[in-house]
């Protein structure tokens, strides 16, 4: 079995293009396949930790909107691989996480490094902060660091006016459907109803009030 990336030799690329090659680059295995090289326009449709993890848009949803998990960005392909292959209980995820967590950390500190914006600068320092409460051993301080310090950030991406009721509202563009030309966005928002659930009980049982 042989692999072809269908845009090669393109040079530019229409929406239903990008929609159609997606289809074909999801496929993609290494282990099956070989190696080959990222398509030049795969970032414009798909997130690069996708390459090679030949899972499926839709079963990437169920990850994210179900069982919370951030497949944008942080998560390997290979534990994208092994979370798609894994029981569907969420505890069979959980497993999957914690035995790929090394490897999930390094990406994560992999991708704080590449974020060098200064209007960022923020962000960034909230994540180092979560890192380090990560790599100590305290996951929960560390995932509510986490979301803290990307909240003004999410905000800003979903158009949801801060105040009372503001996580609720966020959790709710989490649910939106994701584009059929250019998806990747909304997989990065997918996981928020999830995380701010559980972020909400964790607060309200340690003394906040949201």
């Amino acid at each position: 079995m042989t692999f072809s990336d269908p845009s090669a030799g393109h040079y530019t690329a229409t929406f239903p293009q990008l929609r159609d090659w997606g289809l074909i680059w999801d496929t993609y295995d290494p282990a099956v396949h070989g190696a080959h090289r990222m398509p030049h326009f795969y970032t414009v449709a798909r997130h690069e930790n996708w390459w090679g993890s030949a899972v499926q848009m839709d079963v990437l949803l169920v990850l994210a909107k179900k069982h919370g998990i951030p497949v944008a960005w942080i998560t390997p392909a290979q534990t994208l691989s092994s979370l798609a292959a894994a029981g569907a209980d969420h505890d069979d995820k959980l497993a999957v996480l914690v035995e790929s967590e090394d490897g999930i950390q390094a990406l994560c500190r992999l991708k704080l490094e590449e974020c060098t914006d200064e209007w960022i600068a923020g962000e960034v320092e909230a994540g180092e902060k979560a890192m380090a409460a990560w790599s100590d051993g305290h996951r929960e301080a560390a995932a509510c660091l986490a979301v803290a310090g990307v909240e003004q950030m999410l905000h800003n991406l979903t158009h949801v006016s801060r105040g009372r009721g503001a996580h609720k509202r966020l959790q709710k563009a989490g649910t939106k459907k994701p584009n059929d030309y250019l998806p990747k966005h909304q997989y990065v928002l997918a996981p928020l109803r999830s995380h701010l659930i559980w972020v909400t009980r964790y607060s309200v049982s340690h003394g906040g009030d949201r």
